[in-house]
């Protein structure tokens, strides 16, 4: 039942289960297109996830000399590194952070592949 003022008359409308399943589903919905329209136009966000309720967006942004920058909802939580003489990656995490040797393991592999860009004057 959902109550209906017009006026100064109040009113009782009837709404069907059906209506009422699919508005309590509503926020939800909105979230998932919120995420998915990150995921399609941020080419600097490789994934999100929810840590205790919250949305977690992860943001690798390209710097000058084959360096990235890792950040976890604007801030800071650590950098990869790529070495061109030894043609590895490295990489450092801050302490306490939510993301893991994976996470980093996987956006390394993002780089590689080339999903996650390099700066255009930097030298391979």
């Amino acid at each position: 039942m959902l109550i209906k003022i017009t006026g100064q008359q109040i009113d009782r409308v009837k709404i069907p289960f059906k209506t009422l399943r699919f508005l309590a589903y509503f926020p939800i919905i909105k979230e998932a297109c919120i995420d998915a329209l990150i995921l399609r136009f941020d080419t600097d966000v490789p994934e999100l996830f929810y840590h205790h309720g919250k949305r977690q967006v992860v943001e690798v942004r390209a710097k000058k000399y084959s360096l990235w920058h890792i950040y976890l909802n604007n801030a800071y939580v650590g950098s990869i590194q790529y070495y061109t003489f030894t043609k590895q990656f490295n990489y450092h995490l801050e302490d306490n952070c939510l993301l893991t040797d994976d996470h980093v393991q996987k956006y390394i592999a993002l780089i590689q592949r080339g999903e996650l860009k390099w700066i255009k004057d930097d030298i391979r």
